[in-house]
């Protein structure tokens, strides 16, 4: 019973900020470059890092003033990186992400900041064995966790363009019995066309 009222209660605050509330979307491409760092007890002390890219789609939705939720719908999302050693010189792993983040924005015009969930369906992995690629069969998608910070730059009524910088967690290892991790830090922009 209590629950039930919390509920209403919220509900009843609520209601007028968001029935009130203008709501726009904004939709348009999205592309930049992922700085991927691999950590786990597996790599064996080994430094694994590098560079890959991101492309896809960007929803904007902004609810009610200072808040929003944005989506990404990334179909190439890389995440390449190398070692020194000779036995693997590098491994790739591409996915197609889904990002859901709730966008915040500060008093200050066009700074905002995002936070959300992130999951990657792998498309394709490559490794080495020994000298020669071969393919990963077995890689887990990925959940992960993203933050960071962004600015939208008003060209005209319509078109914004939107540069961004994004840290990501992931929180599954990135094949089934292992203990690697992906730390990922990408900078990309938007070009955003208000369609709502």
């Amino acid at each position: 019973m209590k629950k039930l009222l919390v509920i209403f209660i919220t509900v009843m605050f609520l209601a007028p900020a968001i029935m009130n509330a203008q709501i726009k979307l904004a939709v348009g491409p999205v592309a930049g470059i992922n700085y991927n760092s691999y950590s786990g007890s597996d790599l064996h002390n080994a430094t694994w890092n590098g560079m890959g890219l991101f492309a896809g789609v960007q929803a904007d939705l902004e609810l009610a003033g200072m808040i929003g939720i944005e989506g990404n719908f990334l179909a190439i999302d890389n995440r390449y990186a190398s070692t020194s050693s000779t036995d693997n010189p590098g491994t790739s792993f591409s996915y197609f992400t889904v990002d859901v983040l709730l966008k915040w924005k500060p008093t200050i015009v066009g700074l905002y900041v995002l936070v959300g969930p992130s999951f990657s369906l792998s498309t394709t992995a490559t490794g080495y064995e020994g000298s020669s690629s071969a393919k990963i069969t077995n890689a887990n998608s990925l959940f992960s966790l993203k933050g960071g910070v962004g600015f939208d730059f008003k060209v005209s009524s319509s078109i914004v363009i939107s540069p961004v910088v994004m840290a990501s967690w992931s929180t599954t290892n990135l094949v089934p019995d292992s203990n690697v991790k992906v730390f990922t830090v990408s900078a990309g922009c938007a070009l955003k066309f208000n369609i709502l």
